[in-house]
């Protein structure tokens, strides 16, 4: 069992590695980090709301994403997109193992970044010994931590980018006038990347990440992880060609270490599959371009099933039944996402009757119930809207904010921020047209062309003996 499996690896720092899968996950680091740092600064118009792609507002309870606008009772969609994302981590296990934790997780990618910045200022490992012997490595280290501190930085400011104007955001911190709380999460998630990314490396997948402790129960004969080709590598035997040993036959494998001095987790794969493996695919470019020096076959170490490895054949199965059930529970869950993204309303109206009475009479006679009325619009719709009320004769309906009725009666002007906001609702009636005691009514808002938004039901209440 190798050090890092035991849980006893101190700071691993592997040798790089060129292949197909390092090109791979270095395009996936690069698209990830790009797409963490750029989205934020994207532009998006939006009458009457903010104008970057995407944002998460606590403080006016919206989120945006490019053209699509969610409000707090949009909350079960977001519900359904986490089982998504879920679902797929899993459909992804059962079908290629920990791929994600090998190419895409976020700890993974700024680890790999984190060590492509320190092996080009400290050198390859090897290398990095022997300047340590000599004497030290100089300045090397003192620029390390300065440009991961950078990275740290811009990655914390990306971050909270998301949950406030960006652009405010970073000229705030750079010119000391950010606010407190923004300047405390900013501190907080650089101090995070810098000793997660930095210092922690390996520890967080040992130790304090869950996913490998109960992802392997996802994994079945025919599920495809890092594995070594066994029956290919052994016995193992030093780099000499086919043709210079045939005398004493051995396996592939020769036993040159690479496979071990790449692996970010310091395990040795062919000892079996084990937990720390993330299954990143390192090991497997070293060891193809080993078995091309050596003139033999590549794919000595790779992305195999169990299955594939059985001495014994192993039939694959027509359904494999964990497989097909999470692509059919996912598919059903995107469905209802799309159809409940498709089927949102514009304005969702909420009336609240006013507490301290339940009515007041007017000085002529006429009986008032006061609301508390809320309006909430996706996007800023121009024009007047008209509240209109169902269930009374000629009630007659006038609407205030910020305690200023002004002249419009039942109508409601846009304003900066559309039609949003808290509104104050009073209907008057006749007392000749009411009935005594409580009665249901329907509030509607209304567009310009008389065009209904949103309905609501509440009730108008009246004293005994209202009718003469």
């Amino acid at each position: 069992m190798s050090m890092a499996s035991a849980g006893m690896a101190g700071k691993i720092y592997p040798r790089s590695a060129k292949g197909r899968w390092r090109n791979v996950k270095t395009a996936l680091v690069w698209t990830i980090t790009i797409a963490l740092l750029a989205l934020p600064l994207i532009r998006w118009p939006r009458a009457g709301s903010s104008d970057q792609a995407v944002l998460f507002d606590f403080a006016q309870a919206r989120a945006y994403v490019f053209w699509l606008e969610f409000l707090p009772q949009d909350l079960f969609l977001l519900v359904l997109v986490l089982i998504a994302a879920a679902l797929t981590l899993f459909l992804t296990n059962t079908l290629v193992g920990r791929i994600w934790c090998g190419f895409a997780c976020p700890q993974t990618v700024w680890t790999d970044i984190f060590m492509y910045v320190e092996r080009k200022l400290e050198g390859e490992p090897g290398e990095r010994a022997k300047r340590l012997a000599k004497g030290g490595l100089g300045l090397a280290p003192l620029l390390k931590h300065a440009i991961w501190l950078a990275i740290a930085s811009a990655t914390g400011l990306a971050i909270i980018g998301y949950f406030t104007d960006a652009p405010t955001l970073w000229q705030g911190m750079f010119t000391g006038t950010a606010g407190p709380v923004a300047t405390v999460f900013v501190l907080i998630f650089t101090a995070l990347t810098y000793l997660l990314a930095g210092f922690a490396r390996q520890k967080v997948c040992t130790h304090m990440c869950p996913w490998p402790r109960f992802q392997a129960a996802m994994l079945d004969a025919h599920s495809l992880s890092v594995a070594y080709r066994v029956d290919r590598g052994e016995p193992r035997g030093k780099g000499v060609r086919r043709d210079v040993a045939a005398e004493a036959p051995k396996g592939d494998c020769v036993d040159c270490g690479l496979c071990v001095a790449v692996c970010p987790m310091g395990i040795d794969i062919r000892e079996g599959l084990q937990l720390d493996c993330i299954g990143c695919g390192l090991c497997a470019d070293a060891c193809d371009g080993v078995m091309e020096k050596v003139e033999r076959h590549r794919g000595l170490i790779g992305f195999y099933s169990e299955a594939e490895l059985s001495p014994q054949p192993v039939p694959k199965p027509k359904l494999r039944f964990r497989a097909f059930a999470y692509r059919a529970i996912l598919l059903l869950v995107a469905a209802m996402l799309c159809v409940m993204l498709v089927g949102r309303e514009t304005f969702s109206l909420a009336i609240s009757p006013e507490r301290n009475t339940q009515f007041v009479r007017l000085s002529d006679g006429s009986i008032r119930n006061l609301y508390t009325m809320r309006i909430t619009e996706r996007g800023a719709q121009e024009g007047d809207l008209s509240v209109v009320v169902d269930g009374l004769d000629h009630a007659h309906v006038l609407v205030s904010r910020d305690g200023v009725s002004g002249d419009n009666g039942n109508r409601i002007a846009a304003s900066g921020a559309g039609h949003n906001g808290s509104y104050r609702l009073a209907v008057d009636v006749a007392p000749d047209q009411l009935a005594a005691g409580r009665s249901t009514i329907v509030i509607k808002l209304t567009d310009a062309d008389r065009n209904l938004l949103a309905a609501t039901e509440s009730y108008f209440w009246a004293p005994e003996g209202v009718r003469p």
